[in-house]
């Protein structure tokens, strides 16, 4: 084999791997990065106007999105266990939340519970919050919600 073909050769397989190792980052980079925080949570007791009906539980959360394309949040669960009964609640959500690039908010998510479902009289601990959004569903659990002050 002659010097050129090995120089040819060296030099092809120096690019290949620097090509895959830059499309390798761009695609790393480029993904959504959706990642939440809870900053509070409480529930709110049976009162005279329409949670005469519902207990309602409200999340808090901080949402953010390091990636550098956009992501919605389709839909948010909550699944625990309360006096030995296991229950699974949808949030309430009116729009999707759609998520800039780069982008950070604050978001209450609310779930209600219809009183003949559950009679709430004291915390809620183990509380999984499940956020569904564009790619991977994400979930943290919440060690304990009170009620409201």
């Amino acid at each position: 084999m002659a010097i050129q073909e090995i120089v040819t050769i060296i030099v092809a397989i120096i690019g290949a791997v620097t090509g895959s190792i830059s499309l390798g980052k761009q695609f790393w980079k480029e993904r959504p990065r959706f990642s939440f925080e809870i900053k509070k949570a409480h529930w709110n007791p049976l009162s005279e106007n329409y949670y005469a009906f519902h207990y309602s539980i409200v999340i808090n959360v901080l949402l953010r999105n390091k990636g550098e394309q956009d992501t919605t949040i389709h839909r948010t669960n909550i699944t625990f266990q309360y006096k030995g009964k296991a229950y699974s609640i949808e949030g309430v959500m009116h729009n999707e939340i759609l998520m800039q690039a780069g982008s950070a908010k604050s978001h209450f998510f609310t779930f209600d519970i219809h009183k003949d479902e559950i009679q709430i009289d004291s915390d809620i601990t183990n509380v999984k919050l499940i956020i569904e959004d564009t790619h991977i569903p994400k979930d943290k659990t919440i060690s304990k919600i009170t009620q409201a002050k």
